[in-house]
């Protein structure tokens, strides 16, 4: 079975509503899991199409959210505020 082509309009149109439906859930992971009195953190590299991204876990007993982000050095909080 072959699925018909998206077309680009029709796929960032789609991300665009994604991203504004997730925006309030992921907000709420995010501040629960910066409250929690304990969160494990944890990072590995990850090859995608031969680019190097950073694969991000922090979570607790309750919550797992992970993050693939670009390798950017200098990664972009660990820059200077000067």
């Amino acid at each position: 079975m072959s699925w018909p082509a998206i077309s680009p309009d029709t796929l960032q149109r789609t991300v665009r509503v994604a991203a504004t439906c997730l925006e309030v859930p992921v907000n709420a992971i995010h501040r629960a899991l910066v409250a929690a009195p304990v969160a494990h953190a944890a990072e590995t590299g990850r090859r995608v199409n031969g680019n190097l991204y950073w694969l991000y876990v922090l979570s607790t007993d309750r919550l797992t959210p992970t993050s693939l982000i670009p390798n950017v050095v200098p990664r972009p909080w660990m820059r200077s505020a000067c």
